[in-house]
């Protein structure tokens, strides 16, 4: 087991047309079961939520965090005291108060929800023991202390806190709570946008929130199900989608040269492993490691660092952990029992470039251990 370290590009596109649109469209990877931000784990669905429920921040590229739902909070020993939003409204008008936080931090951590986000409140006062069943959920360090002040209580130490703020898990919770897909124009939201029509299979059809509390005048938006970039390319292309937010790196080289392409580096932490099939195999996991050609995957897939080489400045790390492509450690490192695994298993919702990467992996063990290893 190893977590891949390497510096991204991440590429996307904006449709040249769009100037002229009255529709802004994007994609999702694949289409929300729900409009429940507390049960989904999907990063895809997140690009959703975020535009209709917002919390107390958000985060601005170049600012940094900014205050959303709260006018101000403000730490106050292991306390975090917020102020919200005066005019801070729902989408049908009524006024969002602290005591929708409240409702929502210990709907949360609630252990009969099982929400697969839970975690991000386990530094609040008495949580991982609501988790555990061991205290009631009204015992959570949070609590209104007025219509606009909302107080919570940390227990440990938590510096980026404020960060988590962000997640729409965290947003403030609806009057009514979340909504199947069948009272989707019914849903109340806390965003700039609210939802307008839900066509099964095909698209969520957004429209301006008129009482969000920044006000802008907003073009609709439709969020297309696409689970295949290369279909994503043919409708952005084709002009039927304004935003491509992923671009896989066999298709940077011909799209560079598009209007509207963007690059941004990022840091991405990556994990490949086989589960405890090899906790007692010290020897294969090192082979796996050191028979791949990590240079050869930079030139590959579009990255500033290979793979197993933190992006992170070197005085940042005592020791700066670099990977190494030795195969012929790997083979010696070997044991004559030594037993590769059967399979390699990825998620497909990654993209056509994690499914490339798979399949490059499993060319080098093959290549430089001769070990043929399935994957699925």
């Amino acid at each position: 087991m190893k977590k891949w370290i390497s510096a991204l590009l991440i590429s996307l596109l904006v449709h040249p047309a769009f100037a002229q649109s009255d529709v802004f469209s994007f994609h999702l990877f694949s289409e929300p079961h729900n409009l429940d931000p507390q049960l989904t784990s999907s990063a895809s669905g997140n690009y959703l939520f975020f535009n209709v429920y917002r919390g107390l921040y958000r985060f601005h590229d170049e600012k940094g965090l900014i205050a959303d739902g709260a006018k101000d909070c403000r730490r106050q020993g292991s306390n975090l005291v917020c102020q919200l939003q005066p005019d801070g409204k729902w989408s049908n008008g009524a006024a969002i108060t602290a005591a929708d936080y409240v409702a929502a931090f210990r709907r949360l951590i609630d252990p009969a929800l099982a929400s697969p986000q839970a975690d991000v409140l386990f530094s609040l006062k008495n949580a991982r023991a609501i988790w555990r069943k061991e205290k009631p959920i009204e015992q959570l360090g949070v609590s209104a202390e007025g219509p606009l002040t909302l107080k919570i209580e940390l227990e440990e130490e938590d510096p980026e806190f404020e960060f988590k703020l962000i997640h729409p898990a965290l947003s403030p919770l609806p009057p009514g709570g979340y909504l199947g897909k069948n009272r989707v124009t019914d849903q109340v939201t806390s965003g700039p946008y609210q939802i307008k029509e839900w066509r099964n299979g095909g698209w969520i059809q957004l429209q301006n929130n008129p009482h969000y509390h920044v006000r802008r005048n907003r073009p609709e938006a439709r969020v297309f199900f696409v689970d295949h970039d290369s279909t994503a390319i043919t409708l952005f292309e084709s002009g039927k989608m304004t935003f491509l937010r992923r671009i896989t790196a066999a298709e940077i080289p011909r799209l560079r040269t598009k209007p509207g392409f963007r690059q941004f580096p990022m840091a991405r932490f990556d994990y490949i492993g086989f589960g405890p099939q090899l906790n007692d195999s010290p020897e294969v996991r090192e082979a796996l490691v050191k028979s791949v050609d990590f240079p050869q995957f930079k030139r590959l897939f579009d990255t500033f660092t290979p793979p197993g080489c933190p992006s992170l400045p070197a005085n940042l790390m005592d020791r700066v952990p670099c990977l190494k492509f030795e195969p012929k450690v790997a083979k010696a490192r070997l044991k004559k029992n030594s037993t590769p695994p059967k399979e390699f298993k990825f998620s497909k919702m990654g993209g056509d470039d994690i499914a490339r990467g798979a399949e490059w992996f499993q060319g080098q063990w093959k290549k430089n251990l001769k070990w043929k290893i399935e994957i699925g």
